[in-house]
């Protein structure tokens, strides 16, 4: 068992058993409650960054319903994803208002809300690291002097977070100053964290089985197809991120940036108990769905003003289907259960 300093999901669990008791089915419940709560703030979060409701809907159903959020929904212990999640995306809306519109009341609230995100889950931690790409990608309108003193704020926001993030226990392979690596080798440590993106993203789009514990991930030992395929996916990955914002698709180049950026405190750069476990995409799935939101808002926009109403109804009704189709294909598969962990 991890000792973690996460005290926001223990007052949450205190709140519960104060008002339902020990009842497994009420904490299920309220974990429900947060997701829900969760997808509503995405939804206004693509829709403050694209201006439009259909882009919003996708992303915010594919959010709520994406097979692999069963795993921080309905395991209890999850809810350290979930309340991350949610006042991560809080601490954003709120910055993407202080820079559109001013007003240091938004910049407190958004500030307020990395703390509570943070105090929920140490992967908060990388919250100014995603307002500073905010800065850079929707931030122009801000004066320079400004965005200078935000852009030391916030770095230094970062570095005082993983210094209390790693000292909060949240790592127990370094945890008294010893560190231990996976495979009990530097190298193979990082040559098997080198394959983790690529697990993510096919767990992403392709969720064919969930694994609710997955420390038994396989060790990377050398180099091989495997690590030089997962290298060349990440190279791949950033080439595309950059050529969109070049072309101006800044909002889809953003969101890929918010799954990298939200992937990085679990992909073993600090060595973790669980090599890779499906809660951790929790928080990065809100950029992929925003990604998706903008390509189907983006499609049905380009649908209506060409006056093609079959195929906009027909898109719609596909998207519709899909969804519930998506959840359906993982049903069919093993669900594989391991050991209940603090990660």
């Amino acid at each position: 068992m991890v000792s973690s300093y996460r005290p926001l999901r223990t007052v949450s669990y205190a709140l519960d058993h104060a008002l339902f008791g020990s009842a497994p089915a009420a904490f299920r419940g309220m974990n429900i409650l947060y997701h829900l709560v969760a997808t509503g703030l995405v939804f206004l979060f693509v829709l403050m960054l694209s201006g439009r409701y259909v882009a919003a809907l996708i992303a915010a159903a594919l959010f709520s319903l994406h097979p692999v959020q069963t795993d921080a929904v309905a395991y209890i212990s999850g809810r350290r994803d979930i309340l991350v999640a949610l006042f991560f995306v809080v601490s954003l809306l709120a910055f993407l208002r202080y820079i559109r519109s001013g007003g240091s009341g938004y910049l407190a609230l958004s500030l307020f809300a990395f703390c509570l995100s943070f105090l929920s889950k140490e992967t908060g931690t990388v919250a100014p690291l995603v307002m500073l790409a905010m800065l850079f990608f929707f931030g122009r309108a801000l004066p320079p002097a400004r965005k200078r003193i935000l852009l030391a704020v916030f770095l230094l926001l970062l570095s005082g977070a993983v210094v209390m993030a790693l000292r909060g226990g949240g790592s127990p392979l370094i945890y008294g100053g010893n560190i231990v690596f996976h495979g009990d080798s530097v190298a193979t440590h990082y040559l098997t964290a080198t394959t983790l993106p690529l697990y993510y993203l096919k767990q992403t789009l392709f969720p064919l089985q969930i694994i609710m514990d997955n420390a038994n991930y396989p060790l990377v030992p050398g180099l091989g197809a495997k690590f030089f395929f997962s290298l060349l996916a990440i190279l791949l990955y950033l080439a595309i991120m950059v050529l969109l914002y070049l072309k101006k698709h800044v909002r889809i180049s953003f969101y890929m940036f918010f799954f990298l950026a939200t992937l990085l405190p679990v992909l073993q750069i600090v060595p973790l108990h669980e090599i890779a476990a499906d809660h951790y995409l929790y928080l990065p799935l809100v950029g992929f769905c925003g990604i998706v939101g903008e390509l189907g808002g983006r499609a049905l926009a380009w649908l209506q003003e060409r006056r093609r109403i079959v195929p906009a109804v027909a898109f719609l009704t596909l998207l519709c289907l899909t969804f519930p189709l998506y959840s359906a294909k993982t049903t069919r598969h093993r669900v594989k259960l391991g050991p209940m962990s603090n990660a």
